[in-house]
């Protein structure tokens, strides 16, 4: 752990740098496949399958990526963020801490659901 505050920082700048970087990537990977660029599957260029699938790539296409991207923030909160949230608990003097930390993200994602009304 670094000791001073600028390099700290600037690490955790430099590791948010990953999400937009990773972003672009997706929406650029998603646009050359929408435009034919790109071919998923097996087989030539001018199979059945692949032909359907660059056909019918559409707004369903973004509704698969946000599922993964979504899957995988799923895991990284259970996996790692959960068990450090526990340990930091234990280092604190008020334990209650964890619960209320957790009820109220939980109240607040429900709030934001209803009121966006998805």
């Amino acid at each position: 752990r670094p000791d001073q505050p600028f390099l700290a920082f600037g690490l955790a700048s430099l590791s948010g740098l990953a999400e937009p970087i990773g972003a672009f990537i997706g929406l650029m990977m998603l646009r050359l496949r929408n435009a034919g660029w790109l071919q998923l599957g097996i087989g030539n260029a001018n199979s059945g399958a692949e032909a359907a699938v660059v056909a019918t790539s559409n707004g369903q296409d973004m509704g698969d990526t946000l599922a993964f991207v979504a899957g995988i923030m799923l895991a990284v909160a259970v996996c790692e963020l959960l068990p450090e949230a526990d340990r930091q608990r234990r280092e604190c003097d008020s334990s209650n801490s964890f619960a209320w930390g957790i009820g109220i993200g939980v109240g607040v994602m429900i709030l934001t659901e209803l009121y966006l009304g998805a």
